[in-house]
């Protein structure tokens, strides 16, 4: 990449930073549209350099060393590639699929599978006097059990939007760093100012959709995105124990849907062959349906640390907290079941926000009763 004028996007990680340069504008709007909210430090710096426009397939250069990159989504394998870097580097930390949110020094997080909406009771609750401090990495630190706020940009889709009022539509387009396609990137430090920390979590809402139990959500579907050159992986994905079927598209290859009456064998068959996958995305039987009724019971605190445990985005193969935890996954649920000791735990089937709101509202107050 020398010689080749690069742009650079510079953001905040944890106590740190991360210096990203390519020479690729796609890329760099990428980063710049979710991180450019959060501030860089003074800590330590990662730096990474992403090569898209040279001949040949691309290159990711990062500390581990680099890579070649998938020739038909070279920007998204990029970006999966910084992300499985920063998040690996952690191991001082959890960072969980949670969005966070803070009143009084103390947190609450919602924690849920993607498109399931965290986001949206996130910003409804932002609405009714909650600072957000987190969507999508909620980052908790071990021992301690305080929530560090990651103030990465908020992703709004346009089915979250439609269970807002125009006022509140105005305030988030007022907020947004882009509202441009399908999801609007909105800077939660312009939507509300945090109040000053340190944050403990007081209280996790698992999410789940309508005729789940209040145990684990069992992840019925995957959506699998390989490496270019690798399409014939599918096949060895349909001899998996427990896979129902296997669904491609013609149009694009690369892309499968798996059906599982049984993720293990997934999941380990995902962990050992992370090098040909670009991406994976687990996803619910059913999304939410905010024009039903909504409903909470409480659970215990080992229930939420297995759930949150199960979605931690810190512990994948090479991973600091993989290597520590490797054969010892009921120590990594004791750990934060302890943390979660003093916190007030429910499961919520999400329907219509106020009905949503109202069984949320005193759940950080009541957390010290």
């Amino acid at each position: 990449m020398e010689g080749t004028l690069l742009e650079e996007v510079r953001f905040g990680w944890l106590d740190g930073s991360a210096r990203v340069r390519s020479d690729d504008d796609a890329f760099v709007a990428i980063v710049r549209r979710l991180w450019g909210a959060s501030p860089a430090s003074e800590g330590p710096l990662r730096e990474y350099e992403i090569s898209l426009s040279d001949p040949g397939p691309g290159i990711f250069r990062g500390p581990g060393g680099e890579r070649p990159l998938d020739g038909r989504h070279p920007a998204w394998h990029a970006y999966n590639l910084l992300m499985r870097d920063l998040l690996g580097s952690v191991g001082g930390h959890f960072v969980f699929h949670a969005s966070a949110l803070g009143a009084g020094g103390r947190a609450m997080l919602l924690a849920g599978p993607s498109n399931f909406g965290k986001t949206t009771l996130a910003v409804h609750l932002a609405f009714h006097g909650y600072s957000l401090l987190a969507d999508d990495l909620t980052v908790v630190q071990r021992g301690t059990g305080r929530l560090v706020p990651l103030p990465r940009s908020l992703n709004l889709r346009r089915g979250s939007r439609t269970t807002l009022g125009p006022a509140q539509l105005d305030t988030l387009a007022r907020a947004a760093r882009e509202t441009g396609g399908d999801e609007w990137a909105v800077d939660p430090l312009a939507l509300r100012a945090p109040e000053a920390g340190p944050f403990r979590v007081a209280a996790v809402v698992l999410l789940r959709s309508e005729g789940d139990g209040v145990s684990v959500r069992r992840f019925r579907s995957h959506e699998i995105w390989l490496l270019e050159g690798h399409e014939s992986a599918a096949d060895e994905i349909r001899e998996l124990r427990g896979v129902r079927r296997v669904l491609t598209d013609t149009r694009s290859p690369e892309v499968i849907r798996v059906d599982a009456e049984e993720a293990a064998p997934l999941t380990r068959w995902l962990r050992d062959h992370h090098e040909i996958v670009v991406a994976s995305i687990k996803l619910p039987d059913r999304a939410p349906d905010f024009s039903k009724r909504s409903r909470a019971v409480p659970i215990g605190q080992f229930q939420a640390a297995l759930e949150l445990a199960q979605e931690m985005l810190n512990r994948h193969q090479g991973s600091i907290l993989a290597s520590e935890f490797e054969g010892r996954e009921t120590h990594l649920v004791a750990e934060i079941a302890g943390l979660l000791e003093e916190s007030r735990c429910l499961a919520l089937w999400p329907g219509r926000p106020e009905e949503a709101l109202e069984l949320l509202s005193d759940v950080v107050e009541k957390s010290d009763d």
